[in-house]
This record gives structure tokens, C-alpha cells and sequence, in this order.
């Protein structure tokens, strides 16, 4: 179901559904886990989704751990490759948040 969401996303942003996009955003916010969190983001920061983004960014962030096993992830590598803009966001959230 999160691999349809995905797709749809895509499609709603390349021809700019905007509702069907909002609804793929929820659904992907809803299922963001540690083997999908830096697709999610990589796919939110592609398609303009900072809502999105900015959940799966303080998912990633919200305990070492959590951040730890995500770097471990094949999601991560393409996110590093692909959106390095997004590591310096996830960068400033996680150190505003140790900060705080």
C-alpha cells in the first residue's frame, strides 16, 4: 500500500492533483518507519512535501538510535546521493533538538 502511495505522490505532483497528493502525503506520514523513513523523505523533498519532510525528519531524529539504524539503510545511501539539501535540514532539526 505505501509502494501505491509512493507512485501516487509522483503522479499527483507531475500533474498537479493537488487533493490526491495532500491524501498520499497522510498516508505516507502515517507509515514512516526506520526502513522507509529516508525514501520518504527523499520522495518528499522531490515533490515539494514539507509536511511530509518535516515528519520524517523528526522521525529520523528523535533518538540515536532511530538515527543510527536509518544511516544503516539502502534509503539512506540514495538519499545521500540524491538530496544532500535535505541532510543539512535534517542536520540543523537534530541539533536545534539536543539543543533545546
Amino acid at each position: 500500500m505505501m509502494a501505491m502511495a509512493q507512485h501516487l505522490l509522483a503522479a499527483a505532483d507531475r500533474y498537479d492533483i493537488e487533493r490526491l497528493k495532500i491524501i498520499c502525503e497522510g498516508k505516507l506520514s502515517g507509515g514512516i518507519d526506520v526502513d522507509t523513513a529516508a525514501a520518504t523523505l527523499a520522495l518528499a523533498e522531490l515533490h515539494g512535501c514539507e509536511q511530509l519532510k518535516a515528519k520524517c525528519i523528526d522521525f529520523i531524529v528523535r533518538s540515536p538510535a532511530v538515527l543510527d539504524t536509518v544511516l544503516a539503510t539502502e534509503g539512506y545511501k540514495n538519499l545521500q546521493a540524491s538530496c544532500l539539501s535535505v541532510l543539512t535540514d535534517m542536520l540543523a532539526r537534530a541539533t536545534k533538538k539536543n539543543v533545546v
